[in-house]
């Protein structure tokens, strides 16, 4: 009797017969690769941005079709690391990342393989032993890398991502092949991981508060996650875990809590590896590696992601309320200072040093027009005063400043409407409404004011995430007056 798996994947379009970029054989494409102009990752990374469409919809043999892609992953993933490198520091904010689209293109050619080869074990028709271990390794761990993407760029995962990702651990729990391993030589240990391994690898990530970190930080915990999954656990029975996973459904780790409705849901078990962490953090030797240039600080974050559920700091209440915000110190400071770069202040050192209030500088200034509004204006120690910049409490007045200026003048002074969805003592919940500045990342400085208030605040960025149709950010407030 014939086995069916009944795999609910949707099968990508196989509509090509040939490919056009070399003849459709191994040696053509490996050829074809050799040749390419590495140096060049602008034109290398559009070539195999056509080359992976195109493999993927390639109607050939699933044997044929997964040596095609083996031939061409490692010179993907090596333009990919370069694409994201030239990403993360551009000027201007990169949302459609041209190396998850050439990584997109190799996952939706290994999901042919898997398909094509799972119907032939459904009719009854020889298949490779190793092939769909290898392409379930390899879809799994490719799609890892597309969610590690889209949370450094602060953008939703593709439709049906955690959907595809649990139905491949199914089809692998299924199959019984969930502890097969496979060398990548894009990771960076040499120890060749299980396909269960690289599933909890993208459990992890997603489960470690990732919107609370920065794209370099995420880029550490992926890496060390390679070796930090094996302590980790999936069990058939939910118990008392912090996390859950549905392999049924279309979302990620969840927490079990609060977790409803699951159909096959499997516990997420990081006791042991919080074990191991905290047990470094205090100086005691344990199983696992944990590199030297993981700060404390992030691995104190893990710890607390993986071990607790923390209930929120302050109470939020609905707000929809107008909230200009200005991303970065320097734009800070010019809204902050009334209009007023720091170059005009560090310009003319003396004149800096006077307006300081300072009682052992013998300078006289002539009084401010409200200083019977102000209560320490008769202070018998205050012999200075700072004199008034009226944008400081006028803020409409930079802002109408600014727009008739030349572009060159106000140059990295930008500041961004946004709402505040919901507000606390301690912080907003804020979604974009323009495109969000590239410079506008987890820990950055930023400046807020809500249209109504005269003042500017100090922020600080503590999360950035993709809901609905906008970016969202939660920011903490530093400091409700600053100049």
């Amino acid at each position: 009797m014939v086995e069916t798996f009944n795999v609910r994947l949707e099968p990508p379009e196989t509509t090509l017969d040939e490919l056009s970029f070399a003849e459709t054989n191994l040696p053509a494409i490996n050829q074809w690769a050799a040749a390419l102009p590495v140096v060049n990752i602008a034109v290398t990374g559009s070539q195999l941005k056509l080359a992976t469409a195109e493999l993927a919809l390639l109607d050939a043999p699933a044997e044929d079709k997964f040596a095609y892609l083996e031939a061409v992953r490692p010179l993907l993933h090596y333009i990919g690391a370069r694409l994201d490198r030239a990403a993360f520091s551009a000027d201007k904010s990169a949302r459609e990342s041209l190396a998850q689209r050439l990584l997109l293109n190799l996952c939706n050619g290994y999901k042919g393989v898997v398909l094509d080869a799972v119907n032939r074990l459904e009719s009854g028709k020889p298949v490779d032993k190793e092939l769909l271990p290898q392409a379930i390794h390899r879809l799994i761990s490719d799609l890892s890398r597309v969610l590690l993407r889209a949370l450094q760029l602060y953008v939703a995962p593709p439709p049906n991502f955690w959907w595809e990702m649990n139905e491949l651990y199914r089809l692998a729990e299924n199959l019984e092949i969930t502890g097969f391993k496979l060398q990548a030589d894009e990771n960076h240990s040499d120890r060749p991981l299980s396909i269960e391994q690289s599933y909890l690898r993208a459990l992890l990530l997603a489960s470690c508060k990732p919107n609370q970190l920065q794209q370099a930080q995420l880029a550490q915990v992926f890496i060390v996650l390679e070796t930090w999954s094996q302590p980790v656990t999936l069990a058939r029975t939910r118990d008392d875990s912090l996390l859950v996973i549905d392999i049924e459904g279309n979302e990620g780790p969840q927490f079990n809590k609060l977790a409803r409705n699951l159909k096959a849901p499997r516990a997420l078990h990081t006791e042991v590896l919080v074990y191991e962490i905290e047990a470094y953090l205090n100086g005691v030797e344990g199983s696992i590696e944990i590199p030297a240039t993981l700060p404390s600080s992030l691995l104190r974050h893990l710890v607390d992601a993986w071990s607790l559920m923390q209930p929120r700091g302050f109470s939020r209440f609905p707000a929809n309320t107008a909230v200009r915000v200005a991303v970065g110190l320097r734009a800070s400071h010019y809204f902050l200072s009334g209009g007023c770069s720091f170059d005009e202040h560090i310009s003319n050192a003396g004149d800096l040093l006077r307006r300081e209030v300072n009682p052992f500088l013998d300078v006289d200034f002539e009084p401010a027009n409200n200083e019977e509004q102000d209560p320490w204006s008769q202070a018998h120690d205050l012999k200075v005063r700072i004199p008034e910049n009226p944008n400081i409490h006028s803020p409409e007045r930079i802002i109408l400043q600014n727009s008739d200026k030349k572009e060159a003048d106000t140059t990295g002074y930008d500041h961004y409407q946004t709402i505040a969805v919901d507000a606390s003592a301690g912080g907003y919940r804020m979604e974009w409404l323009d495109d969000v500045p590239s410079n506008a990342r987890v820990g950055e400085i930023i400046a807020l004011r809500e249209e109504k208030s005269a003042r500017w605040c100090v922020a600080v960025i503590r999360w950035l995430r993709q809901e609905s149709k906008h970016i969202s950010m939660g920011v903490e407030l530093i400091s409700p007056r600053a100049i």
